[in-house]
């Protein structure tokens, strides 16, 4: 089949008016190519993308049952921060004034409390009353812990080549060269255990979400 070169209808090829708009159709005419025309031509052809791709459903991974409803948790924590000694103004106060700048470190700290409100999705099964965590929600939630951990890992790298520069220094700098790197180790630790927690927490969703997609 060809397109009318006038109103881009498809015709047979060897018609010689436009069923559509009536006109003569000769050899020399330009053909005219319309994308849209011409996919619709061959849509026979096309392979069913939508219907052949799988649609994944959530089921309970107790019992196997489609009849959910969502659940919604919120927990609130408080969280207090500040009241101790600043290593930044300690440092700045170092370099400014000296020994006696490191004093610097204590003021201005004051202690501040924020509530903390955590919501977490889950599933209940209408059927066995099985709870378990919503895959999108828990995917967010291990992705945010992955920045945190690269963070306090960062942080960890940059405070032990702090401390090891104020040590090669030396001239009373050591304290802190010592201070900087204890501050490190406690990050290096928490960056240690976070990845534990983003290890087992990534093999626990790789678990549901086999047993509760199909």
């Amino acid at each position: 089949m060809k397109l009318c070169p006038f109103c881009g209808r498809a015709i047979d090829d060897d018609a010689r008016y436009c069923s559509g708009c009536g006109k003569k159709i000769n050899e020399h005419d330009e053909i005219t190519h319309n994308p849209i025309t011409e996919a619709m031509l061959h849509y026979d052809e096309m392979p069913d993308v939508i219907t052949k791709r799988k649609r994944k459903i959530v089921r309970c991974p107790r019992c196997g049952e489609h009849s959910l409803h969502p659940l919604s948790e919120t927990t609130t924590s408080v969280q207090t921060s500040g009241g101790g000694y600043s290593s930044g103004k300690g440092c700045l106060g170092w370099l400014l004034f000296g020994p006696v700048g490191l004093l610097c470190g204590g003021l201005g700290q004051k202690q501040r409390t924020s509530i903390h409100t955590d919501n977490k999705l889950y599933w209940i099964c209408n059927e066995c009353g099985f709870k378990f965590r919503n895959l999108d929600d828990w995917n967010n939630e291990i992705e945010s812990k992955i920045k945190q951990q690269k963070l306090e890992q960062y942080s960890a790298i940059t405070l032990a080549v702090l401390a090891v520069l104020f040590l090669l220094i030396g001239e009373g700098m050591e304290f802190l060269g010592l201070l900087f790197f204890a501050i490190g180790v406690a990050d290096g630790v928490l960056a240690f255990t976070l990845s534990q927690i983003i290890k087992r927490e990534k093999e626990d969703y790789e678990k549901l979400q086999e047993e509760s997609l199909e």
